[in-house]
């Protein structure tokens, strides 16, 4: 895994990631770092299928943990009857060698 930028923002990691999924011409639902969630606690940043498969991407710095909530939520969508792919993504390097990994 490629080393986390030490000083970038949660909010400037989810700008890179937004602009690289556009790039790539991935649709993306993605929550606001900004606002109180609407979707149920504890669901992923970035939802969307690559191919067929559906991806479930958690957005941390380097430093950012995961809350129970979290870590329960991306427990659940990773098990049958859902198998999302769930990753925790803390760099745009990182992001991109998924996708990379995927096809994308």
């Amino acid at each position: 895994m490629e080393m986390a930028d030490e000083h970038i923002t949660e909010k400037e990691l989810h700008r890179q990631i937004s602009k690289i999924l556009d790039a790539k011409g991935v649709v993306f639902i993605h929550s606001r770092t900004d606002k109180k969630t609407t979707n149920r606690k504890g669901t992923p940043d970035f939802l969307f299928s690559i191919r067929g498969h559906s991806m479930a991407w958690e957005v941390k710095t380097a430093s950012g943990r995961l809350s129970l909530e979290q870590e329960r939520m991306m427990d659940r969508m990773s098990m049958p009857p859902n198998n999302w792919n769930v990753s925790v993504i803390r760099s745009a390097g990182e992001a991109i060698k998924k996708l990379y990994e995927l096809g994308a």
